[in-house]
């Protein structure tokens, strides 16, 4: 299972793949943007750079492109649209959550982010 992490935080990325690593995910792929998401999964190009992508976890708080436009972006694309997307983010308005759902997230995690809880979320999600 191959799990991409959308995430501008050195340290969130760090402690997101040590989460998926101890839970047995071991095929991880780490983006620092939104745009380098995309880059690998052939949004802004028309190969994909990385092999078959079977979840995205996505942070909401980005600097040029906000997770919510990243999603919707991801879903809006034909052959991308299957993949769940689970929604991280430190916002914990109701507002946030709709807006998440409004753009095809699969799932809606809040940080600080707990072992427990993102590993059932993505076995859930997978």
């Amino acid at each position: 299972m191959s799990i991409l992490i959308v995430e501008d935080s050195a340290d969130e990325l760090l402690l997101v793949e040590h989460f998926l690593k101890n839970g047995g995910y071991t095929d991880v792929l780490p983006a620092r943007s939104a745009r380098e998401a995309f880059r690998y999964l052939g949004i802004e190009n028309s190969e994909p750079s990385l092999p078959s992508i079977d979840l995205i976890l996505l942070d909401v708080l980005m600097p040029e492109m906000d997770g919510i436009e990243a999603c919707r972006r991801i879903k809006a694309n034909e052959s991308l649209h299957h993949i769940p997307v689970i929604i991280a983010t430190s916002l914990h308005d109701h507002k946030s959550l709709q807006l998440a759902f409004d753009a095809g997230a699969n799932d809606y995690i809040a940080k600080p982010l707990s072992y427990i809880e993102l590993i059932a979320r993505v076995r859930s999600s997978l």
